[in-house]
Order: structure tokens, then C-alpha cells, then sequence
């Protein structure tokens, strides 16, 4: 048996001008940090229902984040339940937290529309196995 152990790392290496170059995440990364923002708006909806915080404004200032991207995140909250299955298994390729519109619409077909997404995003079958029949 051998002591060594071996870690493999993909890395996106992008040559930007006068020779600099920059890692670029991995489309499992950039899924990620829109995984990460969810719940991030999540949580700080729920500090806001209980609470926690009176506004916006008070909530980014007591995480020590700036009010407009805190209330962009919490924007998050308000996306269409099978919008947010499907980020949440890795379904909706090429959609970004850079990519993410900075106001969504309410109505939840429309948010399908404007992200370019089909009327009704499927969710996967071990998903909808777990429901109970309507």
C-alpha cells in the first residue's frame, strides 16, 4: 500500500490581457454559489418573518453585506417552486447567479419566461415519487 495520495482539482485557467490569468469555476461551481444564495435568501427571509430584523436595510447591516445585494438574494425567495427543484438538482444549465435577472417577476410563468425556461420545469422522478397524489 502506498503513502501518497493524489487529489485531482479541475481548473478553468482563462489568459486575460498583458499575460494574467484567472480561474474561471467549473460549471459545478457556479451552480454552487446560486445553491448558496437560495438558501442564504431563505435564511434571511425567515430572519425577517421572525423579526430578527425590521428591514432590509438593518438585516444587511447586521450580516455586514450591502442592501442592494442582500435584497437582490432575497429575490431568490420568490422564484417558482420547480424553478428552485430543478437549480437544486442541477437541472438548469447555463442559469447563473451572475446570469439571474436583478428583478424577477412575480408571477411564476412569467419568471419561467424570462430565464428561458420551458412552461412547467420537470422535476426529477425520484422527486416526484416522494409526492403524495393530488
Amino acid at each position: 500500500m502506498s503513502d501518497s495520495l493524489t487529489i485531482a482539482i479541475p481548473l478553468n485557467v482563462t489568459r486575460l490581457r498583458h499575460g494574467h490569468q484567472r480561474l474561471r469555476p467549473t460549471p459545478t461551481e457556479t451552480s454552487a454559489s446560486l445553491v448558496v444564495a437560495l438558501s442564504r435568501a431563505y435564511a434571511w427571509q425567515a430572519m425577517l418573518r421572525q423579526g430578527v430584523y425590521r428591514s432590509v436595510h438593518a438585516l444587511a447591516t447586521g450580516i455586514g453585506c450591502d442592501t442592494s445585494y442582500v435584497a437582490r438574494t432575497l429575490n431568490l425567495a420568490l422564484l417558482a417552486p420547480d424553478i428552485i427543484e430543478a437549480i437544486l438538482h442541477g437541472q438548469v444549465s447555463g442559469l447563473t447567479l451572475q446570469s439571474m435577472p436583478k428583478a424577477l417577476p412575480v408571477a411564476w410563468a412569467e419568471q419561467r419566461h424570462m430565464l428561458g425556461l420551458p412552461e412547467r420545469v420537470s422535476a426529477p422522478s425520484s422527486v416526484t415519487s416522494l409526492r403524495a397524489p393530488a
